[in-house]
């Protein structure tokens, strides 16, 4: 079985590969305009809130991070079983 667990590089806690693999589903869907409304909402409210925080940096690859959980932006906003690890949303 696979540990769907892999240690963080930038900070102690584990980054959940299945809410990655959620949060790049939804945000796919939501290109191809097939996304339900309410989740899309959803999104687009965390979206808005990390737009304006100051832990959302530039990482190695192509899309941004959040400095405090290690998950790539916008896919960590798309997860719904994600929580902001500042309590934002």
């Amino acid at each position: 079985m696979v540990d769907k667990k892999k240690p963080c590089q930038s900070c102690k806690e584990s980054i959940d590969l299945g809410q990655i693999g959620e949060g790049w589903s939804a945000l796919s869907m939501h290109m191809m305009g097939m996304l339900d409304k309410e989740s899309a909402n959803q999104a687009n409210s965390r979206r808005k809130i990390c737009d304006e925080c100051d832990q959302l940096t530039k990482s190695k690859v192509q899309f941004l991070m959040c400095k405090q959980c290690g998950c790539y932006y916008p896919m960590l906003a798309y997860a719904k079983s994600k929580s902001c690890p500042l309590g934002k949303w």
